[in-house]
């Protein structure tokens, strides 16, 4: 999870209509509505296969970009990092202690950041599917280096979430529903919605934390979930659709086995 993740651009009014987005009503029956009232999901002792109400045989765990300041002179001054006082105040006040906008920031896959650790700082991490931000935050005295932005938890990054939809496009060509996590969502109910594949980036319009915990479509061929606390993602799918992904050099992910132990 992200010291500074990027607070919400504004507000919903109304939890309705974007463009095609259409709030589903409590009263009427979603399949998989039962699955997440009943479970809470924690990252804990849990396989991936158990995040799913679909269950697949194979899976991707899926990194979101990590974002570092242009200016690459501030990585050789391992001092410059935030103390607990900062952490504590941009924590409770939304307000970011990085001197610059997060759109100056460069996007970086994680097998790059290991690497600058490795080259600047001598840190040895590995890079695998049990990757997770706080392996970073260990070395730096569970702080985080003031050039390095960490991926915002319980979304999909917005550029990572269009190349996704790029390859799903093809296969998606029915409606997709949208869930909401009760933890994940201002109004502290199980929520769900109806639209396109294509309405996807909108939800990041819609004023809650980000995009929905879980997508799928009317196909069940594919479906993605993201812990409200987690900076990764994960996507259950047939074979040739996770081989899709695994080709676009754009999307940094790893092959998740489907009863292994998810270590966060």
């Amino acid at each position: 999870m992200g010291l500074f993740p990027k607070p919400p651009d504004r507000k919903a009014e109304t939890l309705g209509v974007t463009q095609s987005i259409i709030m589903i009503s409590e009263t009427d029956n979603n399949e998989f509505r039962a699955f997440f009232e009943g479970n809470m999901r924690l990252l804990y002792e849990i396989s991936v296969d158990q995040l799913f109400p679909i269950k697949f045989n194979h899976y991707l765990k899926i990194f979101n970009p990590f974002l570092i300041d242009p200016d690459l002179s501030q990585l050789r001054d391992k001092v410059q990092q935030f103390d607990t006082e900062e952490i504590v105040e941009s924590f409770f006040s939304w307000v970011s202690m990085h001197e610059k906008p997060y759109e100056e920031y460069l996007r970086l896959p994680v097998r790059h950041i290991i690497e600058l650790m490795k080259i600047e700082y001598g840190f040895l991490l590995e890079y695998g599917v049990d990757f997770k931000s706080n392996n970073i935050s260990s070395q730096f005295g569970r702080s985080q280096p003031k050039w390095l932005l960490y991926p915002d938890s319980g979304t999909v990054e917005e550029e990572l979430l269009k190349e996704i939809l790029k390859t799903l496009k093809p296969i998606g060509k029915g409606k997709c529903f949208f869930h909401y996590d009760l933890i994940a969502i201002d109004t502290y109910k199980n929520t769900f919605f109806e639209g396109e594949l294509n309405d996807i980036p909108t939800t990041l319009e819609m004023g809650f934390k980000g995009t929905p915990t879980d997508i799928w479509d009317e196909s069940k061929k594919w479906f993605i979930h993201t812990c409200y606390d987690a900076d990764y993602l994960f996507l259950g799918a047939d074979k040739e659709i996770i081989e899709k992904v695994l080709l676009n050099p754009r999307i940094e992910s790893l092959v998740f086995p489907k009863d292994r132990l998810i270590i966060e």
